[in-house]
């Protein structure tokens, strides 16, 4: 049946490119080429970076903080709406099978009512779906996410939809396809300090999830929860940032894991379960959400009032080079942090309230 798995006689004559390529350059990018391709040919995807000690997380923990030590303002003034959100009120999405002809065609007409530009470079991976798309309930590792990689050598991108039939579901794809879409504008390798990787990918989800909601009337209750889902997880993980960073100004990162998390547990009032729980997801993935959903916010306000200087704004952070200063670069570029999100969380409340009364 179509989108079970890649085209594996693709994969492989990618991969056997690579490796003649890696032979004769011996270049990083050629060696991240064949490691992707054989992750994507044992069904077995290398999301994460290898564990590499506590002591080593901790490093790496604080010089995410020193590299985005502009932001914690913004973020902190954002993690004090997390009391304004009880997850208690956030319903479950319903199950509804989508097909997968409805899941694409879906796809395919958003990106081309959104942006030509975008839909330019969404063709360029669509047009290969039946080589680079699988749909599927889990992968040989049972990993149940979705994900997506570029290998920027080839200048192609693979696409994993974990299906969990909801309307999550539309909203996945369209998370997946915007990553490749990202990429393709500027490939940005692990290394990069670029905090906007997850931008677009959270911007075309919202914007979905409204129109999903204005299109399809029974769908509004699934809409209100789905958008308040992300929102939470993402106030979550700042306000776990927050106690972190605060934590890490006071604490000696020579400690073993056993007693750094002790320490957390009495310093944040946490039990010993949340606290190795909040360390167990990095710094730097926090980041790698809290960040660019703080954009998001502000550029989805714009877009609703004048979508061509909403589009022109995105455009041009997602094309931007590495600078010191993303926090200046957005101010310049008319972007003021946590200016919305207030209004946003609020308006999200009333619609789960009135959802839940239907």
């Amino acid at each position: 049946m179509k989108y079970n798995n890649w085209n594996k006689r693709q994969l492989n004559e990618q991969l056997n490119l690579s490796y003649d390529l890696f032979n004769i350059s011996q270049t990083e990018d050629f060696a991240h080429a064949i490691y992707t391709l054989n992750s994507l040919l044992s069904n077995s995807p290398n999301i994460f970076p290898l564990e590499q000690g506590f002591d080593k997380q901790v490093e790496n923990d604080q010089e995410e903080i020193k590299d985005n030590k502009l932001f914690i303002p913004s973020i902190e003034t954002f993690s004090k709406l997390n009391d304004m959100y009880k997850k208690s009120t956030i319903g479950m999405l319903t199950d509804r099978y989508i097909p997968k002809n409805i899941l694409l065609s879906y796809t395919h007409d958003f990106y081309h009512s959104i942006d030509k530009d975008l839909a330019k470079y969404f063709d360029k991976v669509f047009k290969e779906r039946h080589n680079n798309l699988r749909i599927t309930n889990k992968d040989k590792a049972g990993y149940d996410h979705n994900y997506s990689y570029y290998i920027p050598t080839l200048k192609y991108g693979y696409i994993n939809l974990h299906t969990t039939d909801t309307i999550a579901d539309f909203t996945g794809l369209i998370h997946e396809y915007a990553h490749i879409i990202a990429e393709q504008i500027k490939f940005r390798s692990d290394n990069s300090n670029y905090p906007f990787v997850e931008l677009l990918p959270l911007l075309m989800e919202e914007i979905a999830t409204h129109e999903i909601a204005e299109e399809f009337e029974d769908l509004d209750q699934d809409c209100a929860n789905k958008s308040a889902l992300l929102t939470k997880t993402v106030l979550n993980y700042s306000k776990e940032l927050i106690s972190q960073i605060d934590f890490y100004n006071i604490v000696d990162s020579g400690l073993d894991r056993k007693d750094f998390i002790e320490l957390f547990r009495e310093h944040s009032n946490n039990t010993i379960k949340k606290s190795n729980k909040i360390f167990n997801i990095s710094i730097k993935e926090k980041l790698t959400y809290v960040i660019p959903y703080l954009v998001m916010v502000e550029l989805y306000y714009m877009y609703y009032d004048d979508p061509d200087k909403a589009l022109f704004i995105l455009k041009k952070l997602l094309e931007m080079d590495e600078t010191d200063n993303y926090l200046s670069y957005l101010y310049d570029s008319g972007i003021h942090l946590n200016e919305h999100t207030k209004d946003f969380v609020k308006t999200q409340n009333k619609r789960i309230k009135l959802t839940r009364n239907v």
